[in-house]
């Protein structure tokens, strides 16, 4: 009983040495209170104090004073926003907050705000997109740990269930509309570290969390250099090593680790692809990618053109395509792949052939090339003259 006693004032000397440099902003209570254990106050607070979350980013406002409890029991009085900041990160493992006297009361985007109760608090935090314990545990899992089974935690009714493996904890977080609440302790294997690290609270659970960078975003430009010349030039997070691949197929690795200059060129020959960045790093250890679908059009002209009979043998060919006004091209008649006539047209001519034939079977083509078709391109229809 002796040792029991010095523990408990060991401890409420603790909670006064830890908040001592806030004295100004906080009381401890000397009434009655009533505290409620919330999970969701634990969350706001982890926001708080990582910095992603800034109440006059979102247009918050507490009403203040705000009793809050720490672990060893011990009630302390917030007065104001700075107060709560500096407890904020004066919480360590041993002791931190994890209850509060209801109801937690304010001003959010110029309307009044009360949370009566835990779920109040979880419609509240996805209210100002401060993701919950869940969220960020499912986002985070088999990126930067994964869990070492089985693991005990509670359904949507409360009942606690034990998971034993990955498929069952997968489908148990689809499934749970409410806050994530494991069974303490929990052994992670945490990649980073290589280690596995023994996790006693949604406290350590959070704090391991912020260590997690997860996956970068990725995310290139497109630029087109020539006809079918393309320019894919990495614009996202830096990523110290990734792949660039194009319809599944590996090109190249790029990035600071592999010498590279961030940047992909590549010629296409006419058609569609996806072109894409991956990349897979200690706290993204699935990997992530980014994608982009580009068309590499063909560089030669569409030809074609229409074909009258003016007389029993005499025929007149029009072309009929949309730069014919605008580029050299070639009439051609074949007979057997054996040319026998043919005609060059130029810009802002009349675009016509006339041609009087024998009977015969004949290949009439328009040939040309253009300096974004050095190949050259022909179009050729089969006429039968009788």
């Amino acid at each position: 009983m002796k040792n029991l006693y010095f523990h408990i004032v060991y401890l409420f000397l603790l909670a006064i040495a830890t908040f001592s440099c806030v004295e100004d902003d906080l009381d401890i209570p000397e009434e009655s209170i009533t505290i409620s254990e919330s999970q969701s106050l634990i969350t706001l607070l982890n926001s708080v104090g990582t910095g992603e979350l800034d109440f006059n980013d979102v247009d918050l406002q507490f009403t203040y004073p705000i009793n809050l409890a720490l672990t060893n029991g011990v009630v302390v009085t917030i007065q104001n926003n700075e107060g709560l900041l500096e407890t904020v990160l004066g919480q360590s493992t041993d002791l931190y907050i994890n209850g509060l006297e209801y109801p937690l009361a304010g001003e959010f985007a110029s309307q009044d705000l009360s949370i009566d109760n835990e779920q109040d608090f979880i419609a509240f935090l996805n209210t100002i997109d401060v993701p919950t314990l869940k969220n960020v545990f499912q986002e985070a899992y088999l990126q930067c740990f994964e869990v070492t089974f089985p693991v005990g935690a509670r359904d949507n009714n409360g009942v606690n269930v034990v998971l034993q493996n990955m498929t069952g904890l997968m489908s148990f977080l689809e499934l749970l509309t409410g806050q994530l609440q494991l069974q303490y302790p929990v052994e992670l294997v945490v990649y980073d570290r290589d280690d596995i690290v023994l996790v006693n609270s949604d406290f350590d659970l959070h704090q391991l969390l912020n260590t997690c960078d997860g996956c970068p975003q990725l995310f290139f430009e497109v630029q087109q250099e020539g006809a079918n010349q393309f320019s894919f030039i990495q614009t996202g997070d830096s990523v110290g090593s990734y792949d660039w691949v194009i319809n599944d197929i590996f090109i190249e690795s790029d990035g600071p680790a592999n010498g590279g200059d961030n940047q992909l060129m590549r010629t296409f020959e006419p058609g569609t692809y996806e072109v894409c960045m991956e990349s897979t790093t200690p706290d993204c250890a699935l990997g992530i990618a980014y994608c982009e679908i580009i068309t590499a059009e063909d560089p030669c002209p569409t030809l074609s053109f229409v074909t009258e009979q003016t007389d029993s043998f005499l025929y007149e060919f029009t072309a009929d395509f949309p730069l014919r006004d605008s580029i050299f091209y070639e009439w051609q008649i074949l007979i057997n792949d054996d040319l026998i006539a043919s005609e060059v047209e130029q810009p802002g001519g009349d675009n016509t052939f006339l041609f009087q034939f024998s009977p015969g079977i004949y290949d009439i083509c328009l040939v040309t090339e253009t300096p974004q078709c050095p190949q050259g391109i022909s179009y050729c229809e089969e006429l039968e003259v009788r």
